[in-house]
């Protein structure tokens, strides 16, 4: 299985999203950044799950776990009415495209991580 983590990030101008694949051993495969134009962090994030599925088939990868640090981004695959109607038909495509892999939607909270190495800065040693 091909394990991809993916990003998406938002300010007043414009959004971006961004990715790593990684195999089985956590070998580096293949890695993308994508300005995604003005939009939500959540558009943002959708983007970067889309650009992922996108990339699997290019690269014939035939199973393919998603992990994503936005839970609404895993509902938003079994609920598309979550999905903003400016890239619902969009992200329609893409979930058609996942029932022709083995595929996987996880949520993980980096934030758990990001705020422990905020902590470690303080440390000594």
């Amino acid at each position: 299985m091909i394990k991809c983590n993916t990003d998406g990030s938002a300010n007043h101008a414009t959004s971006a999203c961004g990715g790593i694949f990684r195999d089985k051993h956590s070998n580096f495969l293949l890695c993308f950044a994508q300005n995604t134009g003005q939009g939500t962090t959540f558009q943002a994030e959708l983007c970067g799950a889309m650009k992922a599925i996108e990339l699997a088939p290019l690269y014939q990868w035939k199973y393919l776990w998603l992990e994503v640090d936005s839970a609404l981004v895993v509902h938003a695959i079994t609920n598309n009415s979550l999905v903003p109607w400016k890239i619902r038909n969009r992200w329609n495509n893409y979930m058609v495209m996942i029932q022709s892999m083995s595929f996987l939607a996880t949520h993980i909270y980096r934030e758990c991580a990001d705020a422990l190495a905020n902590i470690g800065l303080n440390f000594d040693h």
